[in-house]
């Protein structure tokens, strides 16, 4: 399957410190119409002020479609980097954009921010911050860098005006010395290193559990007779109350049970996930949580392991992939990965007793590829705003509708292979 060719937008020429390249841009991810000026101006100041004679590891952290990271592997061929990203639709446009400009040899992280890199390795920690990360996670991020530089390691990051003040105060509070700053009206700039170098190691639980400053805040919640405590985090709906679709799509579940090998896509704060298993006590016997990005992934996952003592690492996985169509294959994230060791492994897939789906974007090839995963009887139930969902049950051949529900504009749809 093409990603690039389903999601890219365009394709944009991009001159770096006198090497040529160009990148496929996306709507679905940052900067979607052009280089943003952010990433210009840090590629910049990393071209002025960087002797690139002394770095050898480099991670770009939040990588998006790969401008930065890839500009200096292209421009600085010996350089060991690290594209990493929170959402695995732009690490497939970092590999693709990596293959249109001939660039091998570059490492691929699914993670959020500096999670899953060594201490004290990274000669240069890069980043365009992205602002809606929260202010707790900026502060983290600029503290936790330290731990992962090497002994002159540097990290050069742009932010947009509004937060300087909360990046400097942050690298303030650190063992940190700034060694260059840049302002325009839009953006700044940080090159920042540690002050005195020794051995550090990042927390022991690190990254066996989301750290508290992806937490927002922790809420008790009621529907029907169902209640649960539930974490949520920044920038991902239903922090306060039970989101529409979820709530609809609760409603019809009363009536229909869900058992087996049960998977997730899109579980976003773990509303669905933990209303499904309170409601089928002891039914489902393996959960698959499913998505895009690795925080919701991360969220939901923590929220089932603090609701259930039955469910562990032996019988709850992680997929983190760019849609539905790579259900088929992928790689599984573990919930516990052991240290030092890649957290991904290869399964062979095995077929879903029942699929629960938040459809967050148009998609009419959906039921099509989820026949060949999901065993015969099995339960498929859809559910988010109607209008994305309209075009994905206009065809459903191999399938049988049961029921389907609108409500304030959302819809959900219970299916069940024919």
């Amino acid at each position: 399957m093409n990603l690039v060719g389903k999601y890219s937008n365009k394709e944009v020429p991009f001159r770096f410190n006198g090497v040529n390249l160009s990148f496929f841009l996306s709507l679905s991810l940052f900067s979607s119409y052009s280089i943003d000026n952010g990433t210009k101006l840090l590629l910049k100041t990393i071209a002025q002020k960087i002797d690139f004679q002394k770095i050898n590891t480099v991670t770009d952290v939040g990588c998006g479609v790969g401008v930065i990271g890839l500009s200096l592997k292209k421009k600085y061929p010996k350089l060991n980097v690290t594209l990493q990203d929170r959402d695995a639709l732009a690490l497939s446009f970092s590999k693709e954009n990596a293959r249109r400009n001939k660039i091998k040899d570059i490492n691929y992280n699914g993670n959020l921010a500096l999670e899953g890199l060594k201490t004290n390795s990274q000669d240069l920690i890069i980043s365009n911050v992205p602002a809606k990360a929260g202010e707790p996670v900026l502060r983290d991020f600029v503290d936790s860098s330290l731990t992962y530089l090497s002994p002159e390691g540097i990290c050069c990051i742009v932010i947009v005006a509004t937060l300087k003040d909360t990046i400097l105060t942050a690298i303030r509070k650190t063992k940190a010395e700034i060694i260059y700053t840049e302002d325009t009206r839009e953006y700044s700039i940080f090159h920042f290193k540690k002050i005195d170098y020794r051995e550090t190691q990042a927390e022991e639980n690190d990254e066996q559990k989301l750290k508290e400053c992806y937490i927002r805040e922790i809420n008790d919640f009621k529907l029907k007779k169902l209640r649960y405590t539930l974490k949520s985090v920044y920038n991902i709906p239903g922090f306060d109350t039970v989101p529409y679709p979820v709530d609809l799509a609760a409603h019809l579940l009363e009536k229909q049970s869900v058992s087996g090998r049960t998977l997730f896509w899109n579980p976003g704060q773990g509303h669905l996930p933990l209303i499904t298993h309170l409601a089928n006590k002891g039914k489902i016997t393996e959960t698959v949580l499913a998505s895009r990005d690795i925080l919701q992934l991360k969220i939901s996952r923590d929220n089932l392991l603090d609701t259930f003592t039955d469910i562990n690492e032996e019988n709850l996985s992680l997929k983190h992939i760019c849609c539905l169509e790579e259900l088929r294959t992928n790689t599984i994230y573990r919930v516990s990965p052991a240290n030092n060791a890649s957290p991904s492994i290869n399964e062979t897939q095995s077929p879903f007793n029942s699929i629960l789906i938040s459809l967050d974007n148009p998609d009419d090839t959906i039921l099509a590829n989820l026949l060949d995963i999901m065993t015969t009887n099995g339960i498929l139930v859809i559910t988010g705003k109607s209008s994305n969902i309209a075009g994905a049950v206009k065809t459903h051949n191999g399938w049988i509708q049961l029921v389907s529900r609108k409500y304030r504009g959302f819809r959900v749809v219970i299916f069940k292979k024919s």
